[in-house]
C-alpha cells in the first residue's frame, strides 16, 4: 500500500481536482490521508465528501498548525509500506504512483522522484500519455551523489514529488511552523538514504497561485536562508568540517545572486534586502571563503552588486 498525505488548508476551489488525481490513479493501492488543517471555508466538508464515496480516503480534522504539521500528523497514522506527499491546490498524473513505485523496485531504492510541471491558476493542465509500467530513467544516485545535490541550483528540495520507503520515515519528522520544510527534511534525509532513484516523466502538476505560501511573502526568501542555515549546523555535526564548508560558500553564492536576481525582478524589499545581506555577513565572518567575490560582498555590497547586476540580468534572460 502507499499512502499519500494532503494537507489541505482553505482550499475549496482545488482540493476536489487534487482528490480527483488521486482516485484516477492505476496504481490503485492506495490510503489518502486527507490531514484538514484547521480550514475555515468549505475545504473540511469536501473532504468528508470523499470519504463517504471512496473506501481508500482518510479525513483527519485538526487545529491549524502549518503544512509540516499536517504532514507529521499524516505520517503518524499512515499505514502504507510507501509515502507520498501531495499538495492540495495540485494534481498528479493518473500514472505518477505506478511510475514511482515500479522504480523504486526496479532499483531497490529508498526513494523514487520524478519531474514535475509547473501551470498557472486558471489554466488547464495538459497531460500527456504514458504507457503502462514504461517509466523514462534518468538517474540513480548512492548517498554520496544524493548528498551533491544540495550543492546544485538545479536541485529541487520538494518532497511532492517523491515516493518513500515508510521505513526510511520512521525517525523524520518535519520542522513544525516552517514554512520551506522541505529543505531542511531533505538534508536529515541524507542521514539515512542509500539510494534514489530518479525518473524524468514529469508526473506532478505544480499549480501557480498568486496567493500561495511561496508566491505571496517576499519573506519567504529570509526563511530560506534560515533553512540551509540550519543545514549548515546538521551537515556540521553529520558530515565533516570539509563537506560543510563547500556548504557554506554554495549557500553564500546563492544569497548573493539571488539578492540581485530579486531585486531586478522587482520581488524584494529593503528589509529582505538587508537582512539577507546581513545573514551573507554572519556566514562569511563565521566561516570565511576562498572566493575573491565574497569578500568584495563582505566589504563592500555595492560594489558587488554594481558588477553582478549585468551578469544576473544576462542570466534571466
Amino acid at each position: 500500500m502507499i499512502s499519500v498525505i494532503v494537507p489541505v488548508y482553505n482550499v475549496e476551489e482545488y482540493v476536489a481536482q487534487c482528490v480527483e488525481s488521486l482516485l484516477k490513479q492505476s496504481y490503485a493501492d492506495l490510503e489518502i490521508i486527507l490531514v484538514d488543517d484547521g480550514s475555515t471555508d468549505k475545504s473540511g466538508s469536501i473532504c468528508e465528501e470523499y470519504k463517504s464515496k471512496d473506501a481508500r480516503i482518510v479525513v483527519i480534522h485538526k487545529e491549524n498548525g502549518g503544512i509540516s504539521d499536517a504532514r507529521n500528523v499524516g505520517m503518524d497514522i499512515a499505514k502504507g509500506d510507501y509515502i507520498g506527499f501531495v499538495d492540495s491546490d495540485d494534481c498528479v498524473h493518473p500514472r505518477m504512483y505506478e511510475y514511482l513505485l515500479r522504480a523504486l523496485e526496479d532499483y531497490e531504492a529508498d526513494v523514487a522522484t520524478c519531474g514535475y510541471v509547473s501551470f498557472p491558476d486558471g489554466e488547464a493542465i495538459e497531460e500527456k500519455d504514458m504507457p503502462e509500467g514504461a517509466y523514462a530513467f534518468l538517474k540513480l544516485e548512492n548517498r554520496e551523489q544524493y548528498l551533491s545535490n544540495f550543492f546544485s541550483v538545479d536541485f529541487t528540495h520538494y518532497v511532492w514529488k517523491s515516493l518513500y520507503k515508510k521505513s526510511l520515515l520512521e525517525s523524520l519528522r518535519f520542522e513544525k511552523g516552517k514554512r520551506v520544510e522541505d529543505v531542511m527534511f531533505n538534508s536529515k534525509l541524507s542521514r539515512v538514504i542509500s539510494k534514489r532513484v530518479v525518473i524524468k516523466d514529469e508526473l506532478y502538476y505544480y499549480r501557480l497561485r498568486k496567493s500561495s505560501t511561496m508566491h505571496a511573502n517576499p519573506e519567504i526568501f529570509l526563511e530560506l536562508i534560515a533553512a540551509m542555515q540550519h543545514n549548515i549546523g546538521h551537515f556540521k555535526e553529520y558530515e565533516g568540517a570539509a563537506f560543510t564548508q563547500k556548504y557554506v560558500e554554495y549557500v553564500m553564492s546563492y544569497i548573493l545572486t539571488k539578492r540581485v536576481e530579486r531585486r531586478i525582478c522587482g520581488t524584494t524589499n529593503a528589509y529582505v534586502s538587508r537582512e539577507s545581506l546581513r545573514a551573507f555577513r554572519r556566514l562569511y565572518d563565521e566561516y570565511g571563503s576562498s572566493q575573491k567575490s565574497h569578500w568584495l560582498a563582505r566589504y563592500f555590497p555595492l560594489v558587488y552588486d554594481w558588477c553582478k547586476i549585468p551578469k544576473v540580468r544576462r542570466y534571466l534572460k
